[in-house]
């Protein structure tokens, strides 16, 4: 089989890059070692931080290039900006830019959390606005894939956002009537939310850009000609 780009792994970030690549007009194979596809994204809340998003208009969120450098620079270990500034600066360009591919690209849609960046106090810190997560999406659209999606540990119908915003798990009295038929509406719709919705949403992407998916598939080795990789073994 021949294909321009092969992609190790169905995690977020192999997804993200193979979507992109396929966008680019690469012929894409995904291979995944287990049966079950995911990764440990599959497994987790699916919140990303983007700060400068393109969400934060609609909830008066003021950030800015400048603010999110400094807040980077200011919470990392000592010594840390001498290698990994550069690295820094790319992410703080391109991460608003990445949601919006994402967006445009496949059925993720995102929402804002209201929840403060690690260290909200430190310089350039936001109270709110940088991470989002997806909206919920439903397991159907993954077609004949979606008995293939890793599970999450326990039965969540909340997504990150809903769970920062309402603290239902520690103050369960206001919020459980309020949150019930929608809870009671996903689990018959079979939505799924955190990083399963995440996962959901970038293998529809990618099934949508003609990427190639293979679990139970195990990558073993690199095979090189002139020092360049031609092909996986």
């Amino acid at each position: 089989d021949t294909f321009d780009i092969v992609v190790v792994g169905s995690g977020g970030s192999g997804l993200a890059a193979a979507l992109v690549a396929s966008v680019g007009g690469s012929r894409v194979l995904v291979l995944e070692k287990s049966e079950l596809l995911g990764g440990t994204t599959a497994l987790s809340g699916g919140s990303v931080w983007v700060p400068c998003n393109h969400h934060q208009n609609a909830i008066g969120v003021k950030d800015s290039r400048e603010d999110a450098l400094t807040y980077i620079r200011s919470v990392a270990p000592d010594g840390w900006h001498n290698v990994e500034d550069p690295l820094w600066i790319s992410f703080v360009d391109h991460a608003p830019d990445m949601l919006r591919f994402l967006e445009q690209h496949s059925p993720l849609n995102f929402a804002v959390c209201n929840e403060p960046d690690p260290y909200a106090e430190a310089p350039g810190g936001k109270a709110f606005g940088r991470g989002v997560s997806p909206r919920p999406l439903r397991l159907s659209l993954l077609g004949g894939l979606r008995n293939k999606l890793r599970g999450p540990q326990f039965a969540p119908w909340l997504n990150y956002e809903e769970l920062v915003d309402t603290n239902i798990y520690t103050n369960p009295r206001p919020w459980v009537l309020r949150l019930l038929p929608r809870i009671l509406y996903r689990r018959l719709t079979g939505k799924r939310v955190m990083g399963s919705a995440l996962i959901i949403g970038l293998l529809r992407g990618c099934l949508d850009q003609g990427c190639q998916i293979w679990s139970a598939t195990q990558a073993e080795k690199l095979i090189t000609k002139d020092r360049r990789v031609t092909g996986l073994q």
